[in-house]
């Protein structure tokens, strides 16, 4: 149904979002394309873009550069879980 479909999504989202803070507490920083190395589908890319989307809005995560070589971070101070 639509709404299993919107829960399996959001679900998705968050975890890519944790997934995210974890990479970013334990090197610091990353590029944003290396974000998405490793995805196995068009679903798990767009699941991360959001996360990415979500992170920024809550200004737990920052972008800086260009848009051909952009980085990613977080600060010291960012949770280890989100409430997307």
């Amino acid at each position: 149904s639509r709404r299993q479909r919107q829960m399996c999504i959001r679900d998705s989202v968050k975890g890519k979002a944790e997934e995210i803070l974890h990479r970013l507490k334990e090197f610091g920083m990353t590029r944003f394309k290396l974000l998405f190395r490793g995805s196995r589908s068009r679903s798990e890319i767009v699941a991360t873009f959001i996360a990415v989307l979500e992170l920024c809005r809550e200004k737990v995560i920052h972008l800086a550069g260009s848009d051909t070589d952009c980085t990613v971070e977080c600060g010291d101070d960012a949770p280890d879980r989100i409430n997307l």
